[in-house]
């Protein structure tokens, strides 16, 4: 029914001070909507453009993820609504709508705001232990080599 296109920007800015690594990094999220397939076929083309017009605000998204070296905190970055409702389909995305998420590694904390039909929720969890192998396979990004590594969450 939907056609999913998921494109990720990756932007890192970050400082390295006496092992201690913090910075920002945005990343873009987009959706795509195939209207022949979710609405009807006999929608004329200048409807369908309306529709994604409306739909646009919810199927394109930028988070951001904040970090230093114990703590992280990841958010959808906050954008002015421009007036125009998503009408029907704006209630349904928010319903579920993933809030901020902190993570202590000190502490060994997560917390996560949800929103959940129009109530909000605060999540606090513990960070689960894994048990991560590090693999042989390596590639080589930017400045920076990346060794892969595995754990099997039980």
């Amino acid at each position: 029914m939907k056609n999913f296109f998921f494109f990720l920007t990756f932007l890192i800015v970050a400082s390295v001070s006496a092992q201690n690594l913090s910075g920002k990094a945005y990343y873009e999220s987009k959706t795509t909507v195939d209207m022949d397939r979710f609405g009807s076929r006999e929608m004329s083309e200048d409807m369908k453009k309306q529709i994604m017009e409306r739909m646009k605000s919810y199927l394109e998204k930028t988070f951001i993820l904040t970090f230093n070296g114990t703590e992280s905190l990841y958010k959808e970055e906050e954008k002015l609504e421009t007036g125009q409702g998503g009408g029907g389909f704006g209630m349904m995305m928010g319903s579920f709508t993933p809030g901020a998420q902190y993570k202590n590694l000190e502490a060994q904390q997560i917390l996560e705001e949800r929103e959940f039909f129009g109530k909000e929720f605060l999540i606090n969890d513990s960070i689960p232990q894994l048990n991560w192998q590090v693999g042989k396979e390596s590639k080589q990004i930017g400045q920076y080599l990346a060794i892969k590594a595995t754990a099997i969450k039980q």
